[in-house]
């Protein structure tokens, strides 16, 4: 088990460790300063709700990805089979199992059908 996040904000101090997460290389700090806890927001962030968390919570964090420098978040329900895809806070597009997911330019050729995730 090894748990890692990236530090969103400083003074109070936000850290966030999303269930998933993409930094491009030119992105990664270099060996000597790695971590547990990132610097600075990643990519591609992934949350995948459980039961317990309230939806407001959920788009609390996703407000603070994007506002630490984020560029695309996946909030992944597996009850309800979707994946809402954010390319910034409030303005969630949600996909069902018959769509297919990408990545853009965040991750560019990534395309994934949604039915798979929950296979």
């Amino acid at each position: 088990f090894v748990e890692s996040g990236y530090v969103l904000e400083r003074g109070p101090d936000t850290v966030r460790g999303p269930d998933i997460t993409f930094v491009r290389t030119d992105r990664l700090p270099s060996a000597d300063r790695w971590h547990c806890f990132v610097e600075g927001a990643p990519d591609l962030a992934v949350e995948i709700r459980s039961p317990r968390d309230r939806r407001g919570e959920m788009e609390e964090k996703v407000g603070e990805y994007f506002a630490a420098g984020t560029s695309l978040v996946w909030v992944v329900d597996p009850d309800d089979r979707t994946v809402t895809v954010y390319h910034q806070p409030g303005d969630g597009r949600v996909l069902w199992d018959d769509a297919t997911l990408t990545a853009g330019d965040v991750l560019p050729g990534f395309a994934c059908p949604v039915a798979e995730l929950f296979a």
